[in-house]
């Protein structure tokens, strides 16, 4: 009650504001994008190449051969997905997280009769940040989206605990090539699958897929441990 009480007070002294326009979202779905804003917001259908970046409607039209599949919301230059991205990771808005994970689900919901495992035993793990960078930040922002995901699929085992980043590296916007990123990434990630989780398959949470170097690093370690099948699960991904 007294928590509802504070969260009444602030938004009428501060009411929450669209990333994108800056218009009032009181009378929004989210507190974080305004209803006309997300309107403009249409998700893409199907899977995403990890190394080309084509659109792939169904698993058996894959045109690159990889240990994962790739779901992106949509691009990260896409005005909405920028904003809510932007103003979660750096303006601390953690509250954009939940229209990020509709996002990601309205492409998941395209392909879900072509999900090669059943989603009521996988797990659900976000990529962790480095514990130094988590404190600077005060949260994980893949981990907010996951948990959102969570919330609107229960049957998902939440299990950000099976992996964990052993050190603090150079952010990968401040790294000059995917060469560099991938040098950046050696042994950044540690594994600790439990033995019944073993085999289970992975719904993989990151904001934005960029040249695919911490994704496919965490996967080398997730596989090297006993991990299934795994799809990534991104909000955005570069052009």
């Amino acid at each position: 009650m007294i928590i509802r009480t504070i969260k009444i007070f602030k938004d009428a002294l501060f009411p929450p504001r669209c990333v994108v326009c800056n218009m009032s979202t009181n009378n929004s779905q989210y507190e974080s994008i305004c209803e006309s804003c997300i309107q403009e917001y249409i998700p893409y259908s199907g899977f995403s190449c990890p190394d080309c970046g084509k659109r792939i409607p169904t698993i058996s039209s894959l045109c690159h051969r990889t240990n994962f599949l790739l779901i992106a919301s949509t691009i990260y230059s896409n005005v909405c997905a920028e904003a809510l991205i932007h103003n979660l990771k750096f303006k601390f808005i953690k509250s954009a997280a939940l229209p990020l994970a509709h996002m990601i689900l309205q492409s998941l919901s395209s392909v879900v009769n072509e999900i090669p495992f059943d989603i009521s035993h996988a797990l659900l793990v976000p990529i962790p940040l480095a514990l130094r960078r988590e404190y600077e930040r005060g949260f994980n922002q893949s981990a907010l989206i996951a948990k959102q995901i969570n919330t609107l699929i229960p049957q998902l085992i939440y299990a950000p605990e099976i992996i964990r980043r052993t050190r603090y590296e150079t952010p990968q916007s401040k790294t000059r090539s995917q060469k560099e990123r991938e040098l950046h990434l050696n042994n950044a990630f540690s594994v600790n699958i439990p033995t019944e989780m073993k085999g289970f398959p992975i719904f993989l949470v990151d904001d934005v897929y960029t040249t695919g170097a911490t994704v496919r690093n965490a996967i080398t370690e997730l596989k090297n441990n006993g991990a299934g099948k795994i799809i990534v699960l991104v909000a955005a991904k570069t052009e």
